[in-house]
């Protein structure tokens, strides 16, 4: 144990940590490319472009911005499904980041930009590592926080996923913005300060990355309040470069069409502060029993709202265990208010979307430090030892690699699958692929683009979706030549995916039509809660059109679908999530 506590109390134990990290994380070279990054390489395209559809190099992230002529544009060539709001927004800021991967797609395979990630990785568990050190000692306590830090499993997927390194991309210089705000104004003894202008420099590069930044930004407050014990008015006199800085990039974002509405994964807090409040009631739970414990935050957003609600309770109760044996654990530890202040400080602004694992980069830093200075404590018994060691070290080590595994052979096989099985001839001059039923509403999206990436040019023609049935049975009944009445037992966006782009109120009329490209969609009946239960679907030609490409989802891949005789009615079974996913 002697030997083991110099080692993490060695100068170099951050970059031994970063190095177990990467060892760990080497099976994300084999893991190709995965959702979002198959539709950055589309939007990318000129053919994209030429259509009105694709974005610049420094805008990838500018999925939909509120535009009425773009969004009709996507809504009639089925890049949004016909239940999308007419408001919805899904738009972020993040240039530094877009720029990264409109070069990289251009020039880097798959692996070198994996190897891109992890070398964004090793960096923030350095940062990291360099801030134990420097806030609760040069220990092995500072070592161990950092190593815990870097093998956590829950880092699994920003390090993994090509498109969502922006996270790592603004949290590194964000948290290095941090050190060097310490280091400006908290010098140690014998220590030159730094800059001040530094740690602001610092953290505009941040918000370049991406609205992570903000995570950085909350540990750069809770520093200021809990930990700096200058006078106040020094103390505020140093924030200020950070607020202003804060206040520019906020005004821009609104100012150039950046944000979220109109769906249900992600949450403006400014624009629907009361539905935020709910969501911070519910998720920030989840996140923190997934932080401090188990199981998992992302199985929390696969459940029905019931089922959320109840997640939450248990989560409140789990936390109240962990924060008594904290607080038996840290009493009078100087440090604690800051680590616990930042470490909740940071996780508001990720209950923006739904709860997942991937939003823990920030408050990993403060809760990591807790638990292994409570490790140090004397009041901390065996058993609490083993269970931080246990969970945190060894079983999120054994576990990180396999996440990488998992994660990407399902994401990646998921839409590989689909593209295979798509009837969709990209060069044809006019083909559309019509999805009567699929596991959720991106993943026909994601395959189209990969098949059109790979062939290397952009299809013409449209393709829609018509239903992600999960739960309940799914009754087509034709009604002439050119229409559909399709019912859903269950309704209408009942799964938590659907609901991703259209939140509540639904705001659904029976007989209000949706005009998608050569498809128009009418709800029939409305559901108790105000989802469609019976959509008609008619087309501007006979179903039996040559080019049109009819498919359903059949366990783990699209198969081919006739739709059936005029006053025939046709009943299938739901689909099953778990299996499309995880594939044959």
């Amino acid at each position: 144990m002697s030997a083991l506590r110099r080692l993490l109390a060695s100068p170099f134990a951050p970059w031994g940590a970063a190095l177990v990290a990467v060892l760990l994380l080497t099976p994300s070279l084999r893991a190709g490319y995965m959702l979002d990054d198959w539709t950055f390489q589309f939007l990318l395209h000129p053919d994209t472009r030429a259509q009105g559809l694709g974005r610049p190099a420094w805008d990838l992230f500018r999925f939909e911005d509120g535009d009425p002529a773009h969004f009709a544009r996507g809504l009639a060539r089925g890049t949004w499904a016909w239940w999308v709001a007419p408001d919805f927004r899904l738009a972020f800021f993040r240039p530094l980041s877009s720029v990264m991967h409109a070069w990289e797609f251009a020039h880097l395979p798959a692996w070198a930009q994996h190897l891109h990630s992890l070398a964004w990785y090793a960096a923030l568990v350095a940062v990291v590592g360099a801030l134990h050190r420097r806030i609760l000692g040069a220990t092995w306590v500072a070592g161990l926080a950092t190593l815990l830090y870097a093998v956590d499993d829950a880092h699994a997927l920003p390090a993994l996923w090509i498109s969502h390194r922006n996270a790592l991309v603004a949290l590194t210089p964000g948290l290095a913005a941090l050190y060097a705000h310490d280091r400006a104004h908290r010098p140690l003894d014998g220590e030159r300060p730094w800059s001040p202008w530094v740690a602001p420099c610092l953290f505009a590069v941040a918000l370049l990355g991406g609205e992570s930044a903000f995570g950085a930004l909350a540990w750069i407050v809770a520093h200021v309040a809990l930990l700096d014990r200058r006078p106040r008015a020094d103390r505020v006199r140093a924030l200020a470069p950070y607020v202003a800085l804060a206040l520019v990039w906020l005004v821009a974002y609104r100012g150039l069409g950046y944000g979220a509405a109109g769906g249900g994964f992600y949450l403006d807090p400014l624009r629907q502060p009361v539905a935020f409040v709910g969501a911070l009631l519910t998720r920030m739970p989840v996140l923190l029993a997934s932080q401090f414990a188990l199981p998992p935050a992302d199985l929390w957003m696969q459940q029905p709202p019931r089922v959320q609600r109840l997640a939450a309770l248990g989560a409140y109760g789990l936390l109240a265990l962990v924060a008594r044996w904290l607080h038996r654990a840290l009493r009078g530890d100087p440090l604690a208010p800051f680590l616990v202040g930042g470490t909740l400080l940071c996780l508001v602004p990720t209950c923006a979307t739904w709860a997942s694992d991937r939003l823990l980069l920030a408050s990993g830093f403060g809760a990591f430090a807790l638990l292994a200075r409570a490790f140090a404590s004397e009041t901390s018994t065996r058993a609490m030892r083993v269970a931080i060691v246990g969970t945190h070290g060894v079983f999120a080590a054994l576990l990180l690699p396999l996440k990488v595994i998992a994660v990407g052979g399902m994401f990646g096989g998921l839409v590989d699958r689909a593209a295979a099985s798509l009837p969709f001839d990209v060069r044809a001059p006019r083909m559309t692929a019509v999805a009567l039923t699929s596991p959720d509403l991106l993943t026909p999206l994601y395959a189209l683009a990969k098949r059109a990436v790979d062939a290397g040019h952009m299809p013409n023609g449209e393709l829609h979706t018509l239903a992600v049935p999960l739960e309940g049975s799914v009754t087509v009944r034709r009604v002439d030549a050119r229409t559909l009445d399709v019912t859903l037992g269950a309704g209408f966006l009942h799964d938590a995916m659907s609901q991703t782009m259209r939140g509540t109120p639904w705001r659904f009329r029976v007989g209000d039509t949706v005009h998608a490209g050569e498809l128009d969609a009418t709800p029939r009946a409305l559901t108790a809660d105000g989802r469609p239960a019976v959509m008609r679907f008619t087309f501007a030609t006979p179903l039996e059109a040559p080019h049109l490409r009819w498919i359903r989802w059949e366990r783990d891949r699209f198969v081919p679908w006739t739709p059936p005789p005029v006053g025939s009615v046709e009943t299938l079974a739901p689909l099953d999530l778990a299996t499309a996913m995880g594939g044959p």
